[in-house]
């Protein structure tokens, strides 16, 4: 009877050995690699069998696109704040139509980076109170052309060699008058500076922009090319005077003087 028990004791201690091993292995079968303590092997973490090497290449791609757009970025609001600093400086014009037409506009970059003008181009809006935009048809487009800071690019009249007598840097055919606004556009058809020739510049020759006064000023000589400089105004004192004349003597002897 004693041995029976014993023989029975063993039976079971081997029997539940065996089944608790045969439940602990299944349970590892069933819970993910993910959820489980032991260690994976590098097959399995992610660089092998299991697939996630393609899971592993997209975030890295994710990675280099986001660089990438914010590079994008960075250069697209540089480019912006070049773009501000580009104005017309001076313009010279001749009446128009059936005139000299020894006409210029010149631009001036005050930027700080090299910046490409290619696709930038200018109009000119003929007659009073119209629309200022980049809709209508330019009379220079700008093409393989970067500027520097603190340099002038001179547009001129290329009749009868006035451009080539002025040096100018790029040359074309058209006129500008009194009355009409040239307009400059940046290649996204984005106005970026505009001048009015008024009738309070009739008496002048050219009109050119004077930062520290914030103004246009009419001068008589034009600079094309170079910094913008105030004319001397001579004040005479009053020494002079018309003291006798003979107008018109009887007779008909061409005797006049003054």
């Amino acid at each position: 009877m004693y041995h029976f028990f014993t023989r029975a004791i063993k039976i079971s201690f081997f029997v539940g050995i065996f089944l608790y091993s045969f439940l602990v292995v299944r349970g590892q079968e069933e819970i993910p690699k993910e959820d489980r303590g032991d260690a994976f092997s590098q097959e399995d973490d992610g660089l092998g069998k299991n697939g996630d090497t393609d899971t592993l290449q997209k975030q890295e791609e994710n990675i280099f696109i986001s660089e990438e757009g914010l590079l994008e970025e960075s250069v697209e609001e540089k480019e912006d704040e070049n773009i501000s600093k580009v104005r017309i400086n001076e313009v010279r014009f001749t009446g128009g139509t059936g005139k000299t037409r020894e006409d210029f506009v010149e631009i001036f970059y005050f930027g700080g980076d090299k910046m490409s003008l290619e696709g930038w181009f200018l109009l000119k809006v003929v007659g009073e109170n119209k629309a200022i935009n980049c809709s209508s048809k330019p009379f220079y487009t700008f093409s393989n052309i970067y500027v520097e800071s603190d340099n002038f690019y001179v547009v001129a009249n290329k009749e009868n060699g006035y451009a080539d007598s002025i040096g100018a840097d790029f040359k074309e055919d058209f006129s500008i008058a009194l009355g009409n606004t040239i307009v400059l556009c940046d290649k996204n058809e984005k106005l970026v500076d505009s001048f009015t020739l008024g009738t309070v510049f009739k008496k002048w020759h050219s009109v050119a922009f004077f930062e520290k006064e914030n103004e246009w000023i009419g001068q008589h000589q034009s600079t094309p090319g170079k910094k913008n400089e105030k004319e001397e105004v001579k004040e005479y004192k009053k020494t002079l005077r018309f003291n006798e004349l003979l107008p018109q003597p009887r007779g008909g002897v061409k005797d006049e003087f003054i």
